[in-house]
């Protein structure tokens, strides 16, 4: 029976997907003949629209300072991956009070 490979796609800004404990679990994932790991690069994620990005089956984002926050999220809303973790409760830990609040409920 042919299974077809998860298309995996990584979205941060190229310091993290650059960093020793990213290309560490990217080699891992590489070994696995279910994925297709698509790397979405700076260039694209800043100057591409979203309905040209490649669409995929599941995705890991990553935030960080100066990433377009609201333009991912355009490309979740309409693409709908499973979301490895969660993006947009990432826009918590953006504020410290909310991330406090929560810890405290």
């Amino acid at each position: 029976m042919l299974v077809s490979k998860v298309s995996l796609g990584i979205c941060a800004m190229a310091k993290k997907v650059n960093s020793k404990h990213m290309q560490h679990i990217l080699l891992g994932l590489s070994k696995f003949d279910e994925f297709n790991l698509v790397i979405f690069d700076e260039k694209m994620i800043f100057k591409e629209e979203v309905t040209k990005w490649p669409v995929v089956d599941a995705m890991i984002v990553f935030f960080s300072g100066g990433f377009p926050y609201s333009k991912v999220l355009q490309y979740i809303k309409l693409n709908n991956p499973f979301l490895i973790n969660d993006f947009e409760m990432q826009k918590i830990f953006w504020d410290r009070r909310k991330v406090y609040s929560m810890l405290k409920e």
